[in-house]
């Protein structure tokens, strides 16, 4: 089960840009649709049924410190304690697509780097995937079933 990536929406609904404040925001809207998700999958009786978020709290603390210096320690808290099961990190390999929420097409990888090496540095161990279209979610899908990682 797929959760939408909430701060998308709630900027594209304010039309404002991003401020410190919407963070704490972002976290605790986040959770909510975890477990809402979590809970739809246990009404459809689903237990081994994946719950995949795009943004979750590591790209918050990430963005919050790459836009205002650091992270709170609120974000950084619900990181360490909310630790998903298996983090997929996804490649910057994908051709750049403008839009007014993406801010510097230049800092893909290193933006990509400073993730893993924050995921690492927490012990998340992520799954790289690469490539396009259908092949990245099926490499992401195998290796999300893998019992050996």
């Amino acid at each position: 089960m797929w959760v939408p990536e909430y701060p998308r929406g709630f900027l594209e609904a304010t039309g404002q840009p991003v401020s410190i404040d919407d963070f704490s925001h972002f976290g605790q809207a986040n959770d909510n649709l975890v477990e809402a998700a979590f809970a739809q999958l246990k009404r459809q009786d689903r237990d081994l049924g994946y719950v995949i978020q795009d943004t979750g709290h590591e790209v918050l603390w990430l963005w919050m410190e790459d836009k205002f210096g650091s992270a709170s320690p609120e974000i950084a808290r619900s990181f360490e304690q909310q630790r998903p099961w298996r983090y997929v990190l996804c490649t910057p390999d994908l051709p750049w697509v403008p839009d007014p929420l993406r801010e510097d097409p230049q800092r893909r990888e290193f933006l990509h780097a400073q993730l893993r090496q924050l995921l690492n540095a927490q012990g998340a161990n992520p799954i790289e995937v690469s490539g396009f279209g259908e092949s990245r979610a099926t490499e992401a899908l195998k290796a999300l079933t893998r019992r050996d990682l």
